[in-house]
Parts: C-alpha cells; sequence; structure tokens
C-alpha cells in the first residue's frame, strides 16, 4: 500500500509502532514465513488536531475607556434635521498636512462652528462617499473608514427632510470636530467591539449576556443597547452612556488621560471557520477530515502555512456538531528537519507449538543542508532491535497440563550523529 495509510508493525512486550502518514507497507507470505516492511519520510513532526462544530464560547472584560475612538460622529445638528437627504452631504476633511495637498485640495478654506461666529480656516479634501466613509441617513450617523487622527478637523453640510441646505448663507460649511477635540466634537463615544464578528443572536439570553460591573466587579444598572451581531459591536442608545446618572463619570471621555471606572462584561458564542494549529507547518503535510471524510485545499478550505491558519471556505460545510479532524507535519521552533523511518518484521511459524519473530526499526532525523550548523536541526538517529519466541507445549498423559515459555530481548541505539564541516561547507 502506498500513500495516506496507517504504517503499523504487531506489538511485542516491548516493541510497537503505529503511526498515520504518508508512506509505504509491504506485506509477504510465504508458507510458515511472513515478513512485513514500512517505511515513509517526513520534513517534520506530526501532530494531530481534533475540532467539533464551528461556535466558540468567549467570556471578556470591556473597559469602558476602551470605546471605538475617532470612528463614528453625528453629521446633524438637530433631530428636527432627520432624516437627511439621501446624497446631499459633502465631508471634508483638513489633515494638517500641506505637503500631501493635491490639485483638489481646496486651500484657504474658511468653515465654522455651528450657531456661533468661531471659525476655522485650513486645507480641505472632499472625502469620498462608500470609499471614506458610510452614512446612515436615517439616524443623521457617519462611520469613517479611514483613520481619524486627533489633531483633524472635519466639516460638513447636507440637505435635511425637506431639502433645505444645512450651511451658512455663504455655503460653508460647519464643523463637527474640531482641532482641539475637547473645544468642539460631535464623536459619538458609545461603540464597543466585543473582540470577534459573527457573533449568534440568542433570543433565549442562555449564550449571550452584557452587565456592566464596578472596578470590584459588583453589578451596576445596565444602560440600553443595541448588538451588531455581524461586526461584533456593542452600541448603547446613550452616545456617552458613563457620563450621566447613575454612573456620573465623565471623565471616561477625556481624550486625555481618561479615567477607567467600570468593566462592560460579555458572554456569546460567535460563528468561527478559522481553526488554529500551529507556526511552521510543512507545505502539502495536511490531511484535513470533516465527519471522517478528506478535504481538498483550495476547494474546501485553505491554509496559510506560516501561521497556522487553517480556514473553510466552503459554505455551510462546517456545523455545529461537525468532527473536524486535521494530521499534519511541522518544523520545530524556526529549525527545519526531516525524519525518515524504516521498519521491518520478520515471523517464523515453525511448528505449531514454536513461533519466532524479530523486529527492526529505524529512524532518522536530519536537518536541511545549510551551510552553518544550527542546533534546532541536529542529526539524530534511533535504532531499535528485538527479537521475541514463543513455545507451547500440549497436555500429556504423564503432564496434563498446558504450559507456554516465551521470552523477549529487545535492544535500542540513540546517538547523536554530527559531522564537521570542511572548510568549503562553512
Amino acid at each position: 500500500a502506498f500513500g495516506d495509510i496507517t504504517l503499523s508493525l504487531p506489538s511485542t512486550e516491548f516493541v510497537s509502532y503505529t503511526k498515520r502518514v504518508f508512506g509505504l507497507k509491504a506485506d509477504a507470505k510465504y508458507k510458515n514465513l511472513r515478513l512485513m516492511a514500512i517505511g515513509s519520510q517526513t520534513k517534520g513532526f506530526s501532530e494531530v488536531k481534533r475540532f467539533k462544530g464551528n461556535t466558540s464560547f468567549i467570556k471578556r472584560d470591556i473597559y469602558d475607556t476602551n470605546y471605538i475612538r475617532r470612528r463614528y460622529y453625528q453629521i446633524h445638528f438637530s433631530s428636527a434635521h432627520l432624516p437627511l437627504t439621501s446624497l446631499s452631504e459633502e465631508i471634508w476633511l483638513d489633515d494638517r498636512v500641506a505637503t500631501n495637498n493635491t490639485a483638489n485640495t481646496v486651500q484657504d478654506m474658511t468653515v465654522y462652528l455651528y450657531n456661533s461666529t468661531t471659525t476655522y480656516t485650513g486645507d480641505f479634501d472632499l472625502l469620498n462617499r462608500g470609499e471614506d466613509y458610510t452614512i446612515d441617513y436615517n439616524e443623521g450617523i457617519i462611520t469613517f473608514r479611514r483613520s481619524v487622527n486627533s489633531n483633524y478637523v472635519i466639516a460638513v453640510r447636507y440637505k435635511d427632510k425637506d431639502g433645505t441646505p444645512i450651511e451658512k448663507p455663504d455655503g460653508s460649511k460647519y464643523i463637527i470636530k474640531a482641532e482641539n477635540e475637547d473645544d468642539y466634537n460631535k464623536e459619538l463615544k458609545n461603540y464597543y467591539y466585543m473582540g470577534n464578528t459573527r457573533i449568534m443572536p440568542d433570543p433565549l439570553g442562555k449564550g449571550f449576556m452584557v452587565k456592566v460591573l464596578d472596578t470590584n466587579r459588583k453589578e451596576q444598572s445596565l444602560p440600553g443597547f443595541e448588538v451588531d451581531y455581524d461586526a461584533g459591536i456593542l452600541v448603547f442608545t446613550s452616545t456617552a452612556p458613563f457620563a450621566s446618572s447613575p454612573f456620573n463619570a465623565p471623565d471616561i471621555y477625556r481624550n486625555t488621560s481618561p479615567e477607567h471606572h467600570y468593566l462592560i462584561y460579555v458572554e456569546y458564542r460567535y460563528q468561527i471557520s478559522t481553526y488554529i494549529l500551529r507556526f511552521n507547518i510543512v507545505e502539502d503535510s495536511e490531511r484535513v477530515f470533516v465527519d471522517g471524510k478528506r478535504m481538498k485545499r483550495d476547494i474546501d478550505y485553505i491554509l496559510d502555512y506560516d501561521s497556522g491558519f487553517l480556514t473553510f471556505i466552503k459554505e455551510g460545510l462546517i456545523g455545529p456538531d461537525t468532527e473536524i479532524e486535521i494530521t499534519y507535519e511541522y518544523y520545530p521552533f524556526i529549525g527545519q528537519t526531516q525524519e525518515t523511518l524504516l521498519g521491518a518484521r520478520g515471523e517464523w511459524q515453525a511448528t505449531r507449538n514454536f513461533f519466532w519473530g524479530s523486529t527492526v526499526l529505524y529512524r532518522f532525523t536530519g536537518g536541511r543542508a545549510q551551510s552553518v550548523p544550527d542546533i534546532r536541526s541536529t542529526p539524530t538517529s534511533l535504532m531499535v532491535m528485538d527479537t521475541d519466541f514463543r513455545w507451547e507445549g500440549s497436555p500429556k498423559r504423564f503432564f496434563p497440563f498446558r504450559t507456554r515459555l516465551s521470552g523477549e530481548y529487545a535492544k535500542s541505539i540513540d546517538c547523536l550523529l554530527y559531522t564537521s564541516p570542511s572548510p568549503r561547507d562553512l
């Protein structure tokens, strides 16, 4: 047999071998003589991992100060403006870096605080809808898809639900984020990432939980919230949930040196399609089985050999009770090894009462050829030799007992192989 097989030799008292690998197995028999041989060559150490299902259960603490920063902003200046007229908005940003201005940059643009004479003049770029941001016209909330730094200035104009432009009479825009965030900032500070995406909704409340705890882990009242299960984001209904009663901790939201007062404790299950094996997997060494069926790489799954991340890409392949078995080889540490295994056993049934057998196993582990010796790939070898016999005596008239005599002798030789390289090898 050749391919994915289970290499094994019959077990004796001291010597046995069973391993599932890619290799060769031969078995021959002639009259009372039987000869078995096995052989394989691997490039690393073998390992098997098993998983069940496509969900994982998580318990996690989230600090009150760890809201998602500078991503979500209110664009409207009055709830009476909602819903905003679709596609009517203009979002302008000054990143305070003059060297990256382009021909489309509007230089020396003056923008205003809403209902104020305070102004700011800078070099603004018009952001692109869908590329730089997305917008919820019903709620008047903008979500930035690009990084927003603390000193950026953002200004907007839009049309309200009646189509009335919200801008200065001369067409100037209104600021939603000032250079100094403590001066003016319409950032929403009630979005918290829960640590994973594709969270499973649980209407019965058995697998999903949200609590607010103080620093002594005493449970507090829970503000209203919603959950974006696909994105894994917890959204409190209040724009700064811990600033007012009953928490009264506005220093949580300071832009410099915020103070931590509360924990958001969450429990949930989330769907997984990626499974972690280990670093440094030998390329093409993996064998992936789902409910006993062999999977095909790049059709059913993909595997990053460096990181050991295996991802199933076939929709609906993995369910809650799916049994997954993955065998693979890996390089130890950063070194790369190659293991050769040879084994043979002979058995002779000389008579009905007498049996004799002998086993030889030889395993050699060596590093890849390299110019400088590496302790991680130092060659080693192990040889095991064994011989065993068994004699059985039938009852006789003068000795009415069944007798059995057996014996076994085994020896192993373990050695470290090292050959000094010649000068031309260095």
